[in-house]
């Protein structure tokens, strides 16, 4: 885990304890022995919350689909604008058949 946020390897290693020695491993061993640990870290904590987040969002859990959307779409960005083409009624999609929706951020509410 604390690979992915990432911190360093002298964190890490500090808290791996060699229990022949009672002391921490040395940064060499960290890296000869948890190599692939070390280089996958970031990708398996990404997939666990992709997974989770997933799940969440097939269950109808509003704050995962909304915190999905915001990421994806960029909801919480104001600023910015979607452009999405939209077919005529012969089913053609053209650059004069499309919906533009610019994202603005919501005035707080008083009290």
């Amino acid at each position: 885990m604390l690979a992915s946020i990432p911190r360093p390897y002298e964190v890490i290693r500090s808290l791996i304890i060699n229990p022949a020695t009672g002391k921490p491993i040395e940064e060499m061993t960290l890296m000869k022995h948890f190599e692939k640990e070390l280089h996958q870290a970031q990708g398996s904590v990404d997939l666990l919350c992709a997974k989770s987040i997933k799940n969440k969002i097939k269950e109808g859990d509003n704050f995962a689909i909304g915190l999905w959307a915001r990421n994806k779409f960029g909801w919480d960005r104001p600023g910015q604008t979607m452009t999405l083409p939209v077919p005529n009624a012969n089913g053609d999609i053209g650059d004069e058949n499309k919906i533009i929706i610019e994202l603005v951020k919501a005035p707080k509410r008083d009290g």
